[in-house]
């Protein structure tokens, strides 16, 4: 387990069970969000899933800083999230893992 997945785990963000794990990992590697905004915005929505179905404009009005809210909207979070789990696994789900949620893949860019 990395050390990035393990101190996740031990911070009081995660709630027991991690029923959705991915979408813990996302929020709290999210840039300008700490254990305590993580949690607020987690409250305000009702659960991590529903963090990433929300809107920009959604995430903007919790207060959070507009790059923390970027980076949930776009999908950069869950991608960081994936990433640290499962190097090489971009937009693939595991059952096992975070319980079938959906974190959804960033859109593809041709840049």
């Amino acid at each position: 387990m990395s050390q990035i997945l393990s101190h996740i785990l031990s911070q009081t963000v995660v709630p027991a069970p991690a029923s959705h794990l991915l979408e813990w990992l996302a929020i709290s590697l999210t840039a300008g969000l700490g254990p305590t905004k993580a949690r607020k915005l987690v409250e305000h929505f009702g659960s991590a899933e529903a963090v990433f179905h929300a809107s920009l404009t959604e995430l903007e009005s919790t207060g959070i800083q507009v790059v923390s809210a970027q980076s949930l909207a776009t999908g950069k979070s869950a991608e960081l999230a994936r990433e640290e789990i499962a190097p090489g696994c971009r937009g693939r789900r595991d059952p096992g893992l975070d319980g079938g949620s959906l974190v959804p893949a960033p859109p593809e860019r041709n840049l």
